[in-house]
């Protein structure tokens, strides 16, 4: 039996695949108007119909309304052990981000993870999968991990970014002890960049043929 959706400009009429009826229309009326439950698999033609018929946020009554928004790709085992090694090294790269928001956004990230993980399991990459127990959640395997190319994109990451900053801080604080803190602020970034780069690759030039040789820390508690 066909169910009638009324809506505030229109009056549609739908099969879904399967609908709990308790309070039925009088008489011989082909139509059901009080569905407790409606069931419908989404289907590629099932979505286009209620995208392009219904509004769905104005059917009276319907507790609840589970969006049309899928997507469906075929991957070959190749390309899905890339997307594995992709969102990898997406949640390791969330998870640097050490603020409330980011622990938000890391979840985000994680939910991705542990789903594209859980698929790849079930298609014959279960030997590089394991349940973190403590997480809830998918994770590849240590063992894959060490030797993975998404390792390897996360350790040169991390190593660039300590360098950089490094060096970056370094020229910062030279800088700012030869002008003085008054006047390091008042300069616009124009200017403040073009002093700054010579003491940057200065720096660069040092850390490339010496690496950490020469950082050395003194307490100020201590003689120099």
């Amino acid at each position: 039996m066909l169910l009638r959706i009324t809506l505030p400009s229109q009056i549609r009429v739908h099969d879904p695949d399967l609908r709990i009826v308790c309070e039925s229309n009088d008489g011989d009326e082909p139509f059901q108007d009080k569905p407790v439950v409606v069931i419908e698999i989404l289907s590629d033609s099932t979505c286009r119909f209620l995208k392009a018929s219904l509004d769905l946020q104005a059917c009276a009554g319907w507790s609840s309304v589970i969006p049309c928004s899928q997507m469906h790709l075929r991957f070959t085992d190749e390309e899905l052990a890339t997307l594995v090694e992709m969102v990898s090294l997406a949640t390791e790269m969330a998870n640097m981000n050490p603020n409330d928001e980011g622990n938000a956004g890391f979840a985000r990230f994680e939910n991705i993870e542990n789903k594209v993980l859980e698929a790849a399991k079930n298609t014959g990459m279960a030997e590089i999968i394991e349940y973190d127990v403590d997480r809830g959640k998918n994770r590849v395997t240590e063992e894959f991990q060490e030797g993975s190319f998404f390792q390897q994109c996360f350790d040169e990451f991390r190593n660039a970014v300590f360098w950089e900053e490094l060096m970056v801080r370094l020229a910062d604080r030279d800088l700012t002890r030869e002008l003085g803190e008054a006047t390091y602020l008042a300069m616009d970034e124009e200017e403040r960049r073009k002093r700054l780069e010579p003491i940057e690759k200065n720096y660069w030039v040092k850390f490339q043929r010496e690496g950490m040789t020469p950082l050395f820390w003194i307490d100020h508690n201590e003689d120099a």
